[in-house]
């Protein structure tokens, strides 16, 4: 895939979210094997390219944008555990790190925009 990028930064910061994807994450249900497409972890890393890489690890809105992404592709089909699980396996990282992110997320959200978290959450952990 030939891509244009407005900036040098971009395209490293794509190639280094994309080499930090485990493009062998999956999860398999019933039989059945729910894993990313190449279509889909190029779309994650060109959406993902304009967050650095902070010095813990991955951009909140990284963990927000793939488990976004993850509810709609794999819905109904998986769990949100599942979801999550495989979301996990694919950034190279915990479960509660993910849920730890997603909380982050719904929480700056509500302070930010006068909210509530439970409405603000990427994947309210109420939701199957």
């Amino acid at each position: 895939m030939t891509e244009t990028f407005g900036k040098p930064q971009e395209e490293e910061q794509y190639r280094a979210h994309l080499e930090h994807f485990d493009r062998d994450a999956h999860v398999d249900v019933g039989g059945t094997r729910y894993a990313w497409s190449e279509e889909d972890l190029h779309e994650l890393a060109m959406a993902a390219r304009y967050y650095p890489f902070l010095p813990g690890g991955l951009n909140s809105s990284v963990y927000s944008g793939i488990v976004s992404m993850a509810r709609r592709n794999f819905r109904p089909q998986l769990t949100r555990a599942q979801i999550i699980g495989l979301c996990a396996a694919t950034l190279r990282t915990t479960v509660e790190s993910v849920e730890q992110s997603l909380q982050w997320t719904a929480s700056y959200m509500a302070f930010h925009d006068g909210g509530d978290p439970d409405l603000e959450h990427p994947y309210p952990p109420s939701e199957p």
